[in-house]
C-alpha cells in the first residue's frame, strides 16, 4: 500500500509559459517549449480501499481468525497512511435466502469503526457474487483514481438457492464486472 500511496515529486515539464529556460531556448530545438513549469502533486493520494469479508459458517475456526486480523491490519494502516478505507462483512439470513451486509469501517476509518472489527465471525450462509456486486456499487460512488477492493473469502458461496458450478459462475461473473470499476485483490 505504501507504495501504491508513495507521492510523485515535484515534476518539472516543458510549456509555453511560466519561467524561460535559457538552455532549452538554446539547445537548437525549434519549439514554443521553452518555458519551466512546476507541477506540484497534490497532497492525498487519491486511493480508496474496499475490503468485503466472507462472514458465512464455512469461514469458521482460523479462517475468521485470520480474516479478522487481515481487516485490523488493513484498517490500521490506512488509518496510518490516511487512505479512506471502507470494510464490509457479508452473509446471509440463516434461512439462506437473502443477503445480509455489515458495515464495520465507513470511509472515515474512526477508532470506532475500527474497533468495530473485533466484531467479525462466522455466520450463516452466503451470497458471494451479490455482495461483491452491492460492494461494487458502493466503491464506484467514491471519487477516486486508484480503487482497489481486497475480497477475504474461503471461495465457497453457498446458500439454499445459491450453491454449486452457478453460483461459482455467478460470483467469478461479478469479479468480472467489479473489474472494470476497481482493482480486485482476492485473499483466501
Amino acid at each position: 500500500i505504501q507504495k501504491m500511496i508513495t507521492f510523485a515529486q515535484e515534476e518539472t515539464e516543458y510549456a509555453t509559459r511560466g519561467k524561460l529556460n535559457v538552455k532549452r531556448l538554446n539547445c537548437g530545438k525549434v519549439t514554443a517549449r521553452v518555458f519551466d513549469r512546476k507541477r506540484i502533486p497534490s497532497d492525498v493520494a487519491d486511493l480508496i480501499i474496499g475490503v468485503a469479508v466472507d462472514l458465512s459458517g464455512s469461514m469458521h475456526g482460523d479462517r475468521i481468525n485470520n480474516a479478522r486480523k487481515c481487516a485490523v491490519a488493513i484498517a490500521e494502516i490506512c488509518n496510518k497512511l490516511s487512505v479512506p478505507v471502507y470494510i464490509m462483512g457479508y452473509t446471509g439470513d440463516c434461512y439462506g435466502y437473502r443477503a445480509v451486509h455489515e458495515h464495520f469501517v465507513t470511509w472515515k476509518n474512526s477508532q470506532n469503526d475500527r474497533l468495530s472489527l473485533l466484531n467479525i465471525k462466522a455466520q450463516c450462509e452466503n451470497y458471494d457474487g451479490p455482495s461483491i456486486r452491492y460492494f461494487t456499487e458502493i466503491i464506484r460512488k467514491k471519487q477516486a483514481r486508484h480503487k482497489l477492493m481486497i475480497v477475504i473469502s474461503d471461495g465457497c458461496p453457498c446458500a439454499n438457492d445459491y450453491r454449486g458450478a452457478s453460483a461459482n459462475k455467478d460470483t467469478a461473473l461479478a469479479i468480472r464486472e467489479a473489474r472494470k470499476v476497481c482493482d480486485v485483490l482476492g485473499v483466501a
